[in-house]
């Protein structure tokens, strides 16, 4: 990648059209009550807007190396103060979980792509455990579409969102 296409910037009104609509849909995600309103409402509408055409910017490139950059620190400093035994213990879980995690995104993602058609590294990030935005990073660095693995990531919060207080009730009346 050139030192151009690295710092390529979209245009002034694409920009501001992209504030407004993060702005505006920080507010309307919080009026409607999303789930994570600072994230859906803007993603919502900013994904309107490419929808519409009415937008087709994309994120510079070095503005991802940033925002991965800044996620990798945050995620870093919460180790401040923890000890190494309690370090080790949290990452064999952290191991078993994300091999189990893993394998039921690669096993989703393949029924995906043999029934849809779309693509395989595509649909394994839709899948993947983790971060709607992190995931999205990821999509954007190697050149797959944020907004279908964004979407799938809202849509499998919301859908978590809306059935937890239904198997929360049901696992409690089990365990009466």
């Amino acid at each position: 990648m050139t030192l151009i296409q690295w710092l390529a910037f979209p245009g002034f009104d694409e920009a501001l059209l992209l504030v407004i609509a993060g702005v505006a849909g920080a507010w309307l995600g919080q009026c409607l009550r999303l789930p994570n309103p600072l994230l859906f409402g803007p993603v919502l509408l900013s994904g309107a807007l490419h929808v519409s055409g009415l937008s087709e910017a994309t994120i510079p490139p070095v503005i991802i190396a940033l925002a991965q950059i800044v996620i990798g620190v945050s995620v870093g400093a919460r180790f401040v103060g923890v000890s190494l035994a309690s370090v080790g213990s949290s990452i064999v879980i952290a191991l078993v979980q994300a091999v189990v995690l893993l394998v039921i995104a690669i096993v989703a993602a393949w029924i995906a792509h043999v029934t849809t058609g779309f693509s395989l590294a595509a649909a394994l990030l839709a899948y993947m455990p983790g971060g709607a935005p992190e995931l999205s990073l990821v999509a954007l660095s190697l050149g797959i579409e944020p907004a279908f693995v964004t979407s799938h990531h809202l849509a499998r919060i919301t859908i978590l969102i809306l059935l937890m207080p239904a198997l929360v009730a049901f696992l409690k009346r089990i365990g009466d």
